[in-house]
């Protein structure tokens, strides 16, 4: 996914650039429903290790609410152009 702006990194305990970065979300199916519903368990980012040379990567934790944001920037960007063009 591809974050617009600057972001916290719970997990590194700073903030992360701009940029696409790959996102894994683990779920879990919610038993006892008579449907199918998942609960997220747990959300990290794929990042580089410093030092490490371009082949090094390390899954850090993300709070879920940062990924939520990224999504919905470019759409409340877009908004925002929208009131603001008329």
């Amino acid at each position: 996914m591809t974050f617009a702006e600057p972001f916290f990194v719970e997990g590194l305990g700073r903030d992360q650039a701009a940029g696409s970065y790959e996102v894994v979300t683990v779920e879990e199916a919610i038993e006892g429903l008579s449907f199918l519903a998942f609960r997220v368990v747990s959300t990290s980012i794929v990042l580089p290790k410093a030092g490490r040379g371009p082949s090094s990567y390390q899954l850090v934790p993300i709070a879920a609410p940062v990924v939520r944001a990224a999504r919905l920037l470019p759409d409340k960007k877009e908004r925002d152009n929208r009131t603001t063009e008329t």
